[in-house]
């Protein structure tokens, strides 16, 4: 009643733009939900090639409440990424990123970027691909596909921080869990 959690598919935005206006999670939602008054709170956002789960609050009351929680770090996810190389059994990288420049979309590794931090476990490996686990304790835009390229091991299918692959038609990651703190 007060929040819906979906499991996005890769190619679908999350939000209408100027290239993508009928094709969106947004447009999905508001036909789903048709037979009421419905306006589109999406509590977080995943980029347009990366499947998974995107909660929405269905009102807003509850938009508050999961923005705070979002806010202070109370929502804790995880996702699953498939990497270029024989990786650690686990890490952390802190690494700070910003807007790379003259870029809308781009995101760099900086001194003067903001804090971040990720953490992952491997999940399985060989010396071509590592399957991870992957936590971003902080949420910067792109932060696990800049911080994994960053150490070597870029997403595999990631046109922008790796290179394009005949395995996936994108980066393979996907936000498979989901717990948010006080909320059953």
């Amino acid at each position: 009643e007060n929040y819906t959690v979906v499991n996005k598919p890769s190619d679908m935005p999350t939000h209408q733009s100027l290239r993508h206006k009928d094709d969106t999670l947004a447009n999905a939602l508001a036909f789903r939900y048709g037979d009421r008054p419905y306006v589109f709170r999406a509590i977080n956002r995943l980029d347009r090639d990366t499947s998974g789960i995107v909660v929405t609050a269905n009102n807003k009351f509850y938009a508050d409440i999961l923005c705070e929680k979002l806010q202070n770090g109370q929502f804790h996810k995880s996702y699953i990424a498939i990497v270029e190389g024989k990786t650690d059994s686990e890490g952390e990288i802190e690494l700070p990123i910003k807007r790379a420049k003259e870029s809308l979309i781009e995101r760099t590794v900086s001194e003067d970027g903001e804090w971040a931090l990720t953490k992952y476990r491997t999940v399985m490996s060989c010396d071509e691909v590592s399957v991870l686990s992957v936590t971003p304790i902080t949420g910067r835009t792109h932060q696990i596909r800049v911080h994994m390229s960053a150490i070597g091991h870029p997403l595999i299918g990631d046109y922008i921080y790796g290179k394009e692959s005949d395995l996936i038609p994108r980066q393979a990651l996907h936000a498979h869990s989901l717990v948010i703190d006080g909320i059953g």
